[in-house]
């Protein structure tokens, strides 16, 4: 091969790869261009991910406003307000105080009665209010409870129910009990009950009250007041 030719080839070769090389880098920068492209894409989309985030979170239920629950809102605190006393304010061990408890509801709602409840087996004993107490050194509620009367009402489709839409009261006689010490002591309860005006929905009022101890010898118990706190 004469040289001519030799240096032809060598050129030709050089172009060869020089348009490779060219191809190659346009190519790669094309390639990192679209990659860069697609991320920025996907990070200015705020709604890039969530079809599968919202899948998600749509498998857990809803939670609702339980009452007791941290955070979460009282659901009949707007519909009815409670009034709380206990008397005589001081008693001795072995005697009793008397807990009073006074509702009134908000215009237009109503309430279901703690110890009574209408014929109508629609009207369950679940449905009625409840009055819980908490754990209370020295103090033991004694049965019954006494409450005011509700009215008959006629709820559309359902009969008759016990209800109360007036200002209402409950009542429990209080033990102070031998062990007690003198002193101030709390009573600590919470009354839960469902409030309805066309739905109805439960909740939960706590309460603290405090009942004065004597430092006067304590009184022996009754006959009667053991029958109670047998009940």
């Amino acid at each position: 091969m004469s040289k001519k030719e030799l240096s032809r080839r060598r050129v030709r070769n050089f172009r060869v790869s020089e348009i490779s090389r060219f191809i190659f880098g346009n190519l790669l920068a094309l390639i990192l261009m679209a990659s860069l492209l697609q991320t920025a894409g996907a990070q200015d989309d705020p709604f890039a991910q969530a079809p599968e985030k919202n899948a998600k979170a749509a498998d857990k239920p809803p939670v609702a406003n339980v009452p007791g629950l941290a955070g979460g809102k009282n659901p009949t605190e707007d519909r009815i307000d409670f009034g709380v006393s206990v008397k005589p304010p001081e008693a001795k061990r072995g005697e009793t105080v008397q807990l009073t408890i006074q509702g009134i509801l908000r215009p237009g709602f109503h309430t279901y009665p703690m110890t009574q409840r209408a014929e109508n087996p629609l009207q369950d004993e679940l449905a009625l209010s409840k009055l819980i107490y908490e754990n209370s050194p020295g103090l033991q509620p004694l049965w019954p409870i006494s409450e005011s009367d509700p009215v008959a009402k006629e709820e559309q489709g359902i009969g008759y129910f016990l209800e109360h839409e007036n200002p209402f009261t409950w009542s429990q006689d209080i033990l102070i009990l031998p062990e007690a010490k003198p002193g101030p002591t709390t009573l600590k309860f919470r009354i839960r009950l469902q409030v309805c005006d066309q739905t109805c929905v439960w909740g939960e009022h706590p309460f603290e009250v405090t009942v004065k101890v004597s430092s006067d010898p304590a009184v022996p118990l009754t006959a009667q007041l053991k029958e109670r706190m047998a009940a």
